[in-house]
């Protein structure tokens, strides 16, 4: 047989685990989290021709998870020389946070090839951002320096969404993915805390994106492959992890996601869809009024033009949904068509009857007991008092009143008759 023919047996004889492409579905699988196509970006050389793959893959995280800085990270790099690592991302995030004026969000940094964090991340809805050495044989034949998003990670299935690839999706088995993350200077992954989208079906009919597609320079060499914006010798191999450029212990890290339990996937929902003072309402709200909810629920806000909000069908005014279900959708509890001044009782009575251990009884808004008038305070006080005085004498009365008499037998009515008859 030629060489070709061997080829194409050797080929077939592949394990069945091969690494391929796919889209965000296979077979009746589905990625965890999904960021449209239409809304990814294609990496692209910063100011000196290095590349970006970084801050493309925080501005995809920041595109999914509504967090306005982290998105515009990619464009206000574009001016900036490329190349990333920890220390870099830090500077980055307040640079950018005191040139725009705005707050810089809250992430994590985690080096040192955790995988737990990775699905702690995932399950949580949120939009990792991982190195990725190639040499898949797919979209790079050698070992490559790059940072990529990883959109699933279970017992299954790896699969990831590379901004070199817009549009395009990598599956592999956990194992494959897991050697290429931990290759790339020890495993380094980006995450940021804010929470995830409204959980919806994942169909979008937004506009298609502006791509970038400025030549991206590889002057840099990861073993003599290609450098996509990597800075590996910068990137520390031990288990570390930051919460805003600060380091932190694991155990602490995994809280800031949401829960003691370290998983908040049980949360409510909360979305509102309004122009700029309805949303910024609503958040005043749940900063004062509605705070004891700020730990209990995932709250969003969109401009009735956001991409999301015609991506995922969402209507006007606050939406209260329960948990995500398996298949990415939950059920809409409450809906306020318009949030004005004034209306977070409203709210707040919405997301006490959306609570799962809601009780119809003690809410004041269905009929609890009334509160006791204030003039009655002091005679239910006086009574209270004398009851505890009395109470011995009164747990007995009934007793004395209700107590069958003794049956009185023969010696004792002999005894009664003779003392009558002496008297």
């Amino acid at each position: 047989m030629g060489v070709r023919v061997w080829l194409v047996v050797l080929w077939s004889a592949a394990p069945a685990g091969a690494i391929d492409e796919a889209g965000p579905e296979r077979a009746g699988e589905a990625v965890t989290v999904h960021l449209p196509e239409p809304q990814h970006l294609r990496n692209r050389g910063g100011s000196d021709g290095v590349g970006l793959c970084v801050f493309a893959s925080i501005a995809h995280a920041g595109l999914y998870q509504n967090e306005p800085l982290a998105a515009s990270l990619f464009e206000y790099m574009t001016t900036r020389p490329g190349g990333g690592y920890p220390e870099k991302v830090t500077d980055v995030f307040r640079s950018a946070a005191r040139d725009k004026g705005e707050a810089a969000p809250g992430y994590v940094q985690h080096t040192g090839g955790d995988e737990a964090f990775l699905r702690l991340a995932l399950r949580t809805g949120r939009y990792p951002c991982v190195t990725y050495s190639g040499a898949d044989g797919v979209f790079y034949r050698s070992r490559v320096a790059h940072m990529v998003n990883l959109v699933r990670l279970d017992a299954t299935w790896a699969v990831i969404h590379d901004n070199n690839y817009p549009g395009r999706y990598l599956w592999m088995e956990p194992a494959e993915f897991l050697a290429r993350w931990r290759d790339m200077g020890g495993g380094w992954a980006v995450v940021l805390l804010r929470s995830p989208p409204p959980p919806v079906p994942t169909s979008d009919s937004s506009p298609a994106a502006e791509k970038c597609d400025t030549p991206l320079s590889a002057v840099a060499k990861a073993d003599g492959g290609p450098n996509f914006g990597i800075v590996e010798d910068r990137i520390p191999r031990e288990v570390r992890y930051e919460v805003n450029g600060v380091e932190w212990p694991r155990r602490r890290v995994f809280e800031a996601f949401g829960s003691p339990l370290s998983d908040d996937r049980d949360r409510l929902f909360v979305t509102a869809v309004g122009d700029a003072a309805m949303r910024d309402r609503v958040k005043r709200d749940f900063d004062g009024e509605l705070e004891e909810w700020q730990s209990r629920v995932h709250l969003n806000a969109y401009a009735p033009d956001h991409w999301m909000v015609r991506a995922i069908g969402l209507r006007p005014g606050v939406t209260v949904q329960g948990a995500a279900r398996s298949d990415g959708r939950s059920v809409v509890l409450a809906r306020l068509r318009k949030y004005e001044a004034g209306d977070a009782p409203a709210l707040a009575g919405a997301l006490r009857r959306a609570d799962p251990n809601y009780r119809p009884d003690l809410d004041p808004e269905q009929g609890a007991p009334p509160a006791v008038p204030a003039e009655r305070e002091w005679v239910l006080l006086a009574a209270a008092v004398v009851g505890v005085s009395f109470r011995d004498w009164l747990m007995s009365l009934p007793s004395r009143l209700f107590r069958r008499r003794p049956k009185i037998d023969a010696a004792e009515l002999e005894a009664f008759r003779r003392w009558k008859t002496r008297a």
